[in-house]
């Protein structure tokens, strides 16, 4: 704070000697009319120094245009920004379903043979899934989805295969980690990590029993 404080104060007597004290200067010399002779009078020599002064002026004048224009250039691209990654989808482990009969919410279990994991799209915008990362206990595979999902009542379930190995299907608890490679309608790209637990009914089914996600930008594709 200080160092802009005497930053203005010279900066201001600059601009006073300027455009106060160099005509004082030309003034007093021409008055005493010794020293360096010129052919030209006093009159010449302030007209000269207004030129000077107005050309000064208006280069000033275009450095703060530019300045201000690329402010407002980075201003408006940090708001597209912000507009951009304001609106997205995301995915919830589906984990309750309405009985048909009764109407009442009961837990869904998971067939990894049948359907792998399945989860829901939500949030306010649509989601382009490019790719799964699957990390079953420790074990990583790929599923390249390619899949466009929606965020309303239609197309928004999304099963994500997974085969447990022999030794995977002897656990009580079976821990799951999916990366979600997604990217939104104005081809924001963002990388959704789901980390579940999931606790073994039977031989075929498993409830979730632990759940927890982040989001964040995919910064894989930067550059590409």
């Amino acid at each position: 704070m200080k160092k802009k404080i005497i930053y203005g104060i010279i900066l201001l007597l600059f601009f006073v000697v300027l455009v106060f004290g160099v005509p004082i200067i030309i003034n007093e010399s021409y008055l005493k009319n010794d020293g360096y002779l010129t052919v030209w009078d006093g009159s010449d020599v302030f007209a000269y120094y207004a030129s000077v002064l107005s050309f000064m002026g208006t280069v000033i004048l275009g450095i703060v245009t530019v300045w201000q224009n690329r402010r407002a250039i980075e201003i408006n691209d940090k708001l597209l920004n912000l507009e951009t990654k304001h609106k997205r989808g995301y995915f919830i482990p589906q984990h309750k379903i309405k009985n048909p009969n009764t109407g009442l919410p009961i837990i869904y279990n998971h067939n990894f043979e049948r359907k792998g994991i399945t989860v829901l799209g939500t949030g306010d915008d649509i989601i382009n899934v490019n790719k799964a990362v699957v990390d079953v206990n420790g074990r990583i595979f790929e599923d390249n989805c390619r899949i466009f999902v929606t965020t309303s009542d239609e197309f928004r379930e999304l099963n994500i295969p997974v085969d447990l190995t022999e030794d995977e299907k002897q656990l009580d608890e079976v821990p799951i980690t999916l990366k979600l490679h997604m990217e939104n309608s104005k081809k924001y790209q963002y990388i959704q990590t789901l980390e579940l637990v999931f606790k073994k009914e039977s031989n075929k089914y498993y409830s979730l029993i632990a759940f927890n996600s982040d989001i964040t930008d995919d910064t894989s594709q930067e550059g590409a």
